[in-house]
């Protein structure tokens, strides 16, 4: 498939992109019931088509929102699928546990399972009719779909997980020292706090350090950031680091990976800086099912490569879709 070239990057995706998704999009709020607001809802865009090959349901990660996967949504709505997004709780324009609009905060990380759940069952699955469903998680969002498969895994015909937050590096602090360090913060009322060290601005972002190679996409979306404060979630509470934790040792017990009945394709990407590999081959090797594809140059966000290594990133996922 051919993907957008660097060059025209920000003209293709103002002058034929953006008004393409319009055309498609509709917009609504989907009522979840986990967490502490009886009342709350998150935020989702739908892009429909006629005659779908399927329906793909895309899960974000870590501080990002439905707004950074455009181009994604773009060529699998061209290649005949139909997409739905949600902004996971506590990012973009989804509901909130915490008034710092920076923070990333969750009271539980298996309440971001069930919101997905809960706009699965109410939102897509009834637009989807026979034609398959297919899951695709990146990074948090992987480990999200990760566990949904594990706890609901007869909802998707087919999964893809690109770099799935399974284990988490934690920088200097070793991971069993960093997960103290947050229970002391949420057992003494400060899990609400930023982790130490984590960006609460934009000012320090910047292509050389990001988790892209493609510095024409990283521009658009901090650009895009920067104009709207929803989408500005940069760093995680304790509380957050408390919950994901542990959540990314349950996706890989050996029990649990047996729940997994459908075919996944698994991303790793070799220049990684936030996610460990051990917590994704560890996945790989006890899920039954399972094709693990390494990009070795490839960093964080494979979604965000230049061109000729985009086009065979999609080309591999979209040959995965189509297989029997």
């Amino acid at each position: 498939m051919k993907c957008i070239k660097e060059e025209n990057y920000f003209r293709e995706m103002q002058e034929t992109v953006l008004p393409y998704l319009e055309a498609h999009k509709t917009t609504g709020t989907c009522h979840i019931t986990s967490g502490p607001d009886p009342a709350a809802r998150i935020y989702y865009e739908a892009y429909r088509r006629s005659n779908p090959r399927g329906t793909v349901v895309i899960s974000h990660g870590f501080s990002e929102s439905i707004q950074k996967y455009k181009e994604m949504i773009y060529y699998f709505l061209n290649a005949g699928y139909q997409v739905f997004l949600a902004d996971h709780r506590g990012h973009g324009y989804s509901m909130r546990e915490t008034d710092k609009t920076y923070l990333v905060h969750t009271s539980y990380f298996h309440d971001y399972v069930r919101d997905l759940h809960t706009f699965f069952t109410t939102v897509v699955r009834p637009d989807a009719g026979k034609a398959p469903c297919f899951l695709l998680g990146h990074s948090m969002g992987g480990a999200i779909a990760a566990a949904y498969l594990e706890t609901y895994p007869d909802d998707f015909d087919k999964a893809v997980l690109t770099a799935p937050m399974l284990r988490i590096r934690t920088g200097r602090i070793p991971e069993p020292v960093a997960f103290l360090v947050a229970c002391f913060m949420k057992w003494t009322g400060r899990g609400d706090r930023p982790v130490l060290g984590q960006p609460c601005t934009l000012d320090g972002e910047n292509f050389s350090s990001s988790s892209s190679l493609s510095e024409a996409r990283f521009q658009r979306y901090l650009r895009l950031r920067r104009s709207d404060s929803r989408l500005q979630t940069s760093a995680a509470s304790y509380n957050w680091l408390y919950t994901a934790i542990p959540a990314t040792h349950r996706i890989t017990f050996p029990e649990r990976c047996r729940r997994i009945r459908v075919p996944v394709l698994l991303f790793l990407a070799g220049q990684d800086k936030l996610v460990k590999p051990y917590g994704i081959r560890l996945f790989a090797h006890q899920v039954k099912d399972i094709r693990l594809c390494r990009v070795n140059a490839g960093k964080h966000e494979l979604y965000s490569m230049r061109t000729e290594e985009l086009e065979k990133y999609y080309g591999r996922i979209l040959r995965f879709f189509r297989d029997n």
